[in-house]
């Protein structure tokens, strides 16, 4: 979230740099988290686990362009756009954390 958020809000080249850092450094370890907790889930089936975590990614690659390009062209610009993107995450982040067995 705080890198979505700072390729628009912070100026400069430092903008787009945090954002780098912190989505790319972020991207790889969620990925693996992600299966991890998919084989976890559904230790049974994890192709099937699999099959709906690509698929809702696919989705979301098809869905948040052009969510973000319907913004940008009302906006003017892409800040609005990174901004329901970086809350889309949060609340994304609230769900998952939720949804997550609790230790006892």
């Amino acid at each position: 979230m705080v890198g979505v958020t700072a390729s628009v809000v912070v100026k400069g080249a430092a903008g787009p740099l945090i954002a780098g850092v912190l989505l790319g450094g972020t991207f790889i370890a969620i990925t693996a988290l992600g299966i991890q907790m998919g084989r976890q889930l559904a230790p049974r089936a994890p192709r099937r686990v699999f099959a709906v975590m690509t698929a809702a990614f696919g989705l979301g690659q098809i869905v948040g362009p052009v969510a973000a390009g319907l913004l940008a062209q009302a906006a003017g610009n892409y800040t609005l756009a990174s901004i329901m993107a970086a809350v889309t995450l949060l609340l994304s982040g609230v769900i998952a954390w939720s949804a997550a067995p609790k230790s006892p």
